[in-house]
């Protein structure tokens, strides 16, 4: 028996090669709690930046050109698809992504456009 369980993994879409990790507490008696944490310079550290992007823009910003196909994947069980193509228009819409035609598969592949 626990009272409290820490589970460390790495965010929504990602691989362990990455240098960030979420890491959730689950209490017994209270509300779970989830922190983003990165490594830096051999140390994990809690990631203060990452606390302003939600799940959908988060995945998006670490990735390369990507289809609605891939997110919905990658993303089950995080985000509804509704939910995941509310915030695909609204990152458009706003300029945080970019989009282009898929010449090969037809359709359009999206891109998060990256801070300067």
């Amino acid at each position: 028996m626990s009272d409290t369980i820490l589970a460390l993994g790495t965010p929504p879409g990602t691989d362990d090669t990455e240098s960030r990790r979420v890491l959730k507490l689950l209490h017994r008696n209270a509300k779970a709690e989830t922190y983003r944490l990165i490594f830096s310079d051999g140390l994990l550290m809690r990631d203060f930046g990452e606390e302003k992007l939600d799940t959908f823009s988060y995945w998006c910003s670490v990735r390369d050109w990507f289809t609605m196909v891939d997110a919905l994947t990658a993303l089950k069980g995080e985000i509804c698809k509704a939910t995941l193509y509310r915030k695909k228009d609204a990152a458009l819409q706003s300029g945080l992504l970019e989009q282009k035609t898929d010449e090969e598969n037809g359709g359009f592949l999206y891109r998060w456009v990256k801070e300067k």
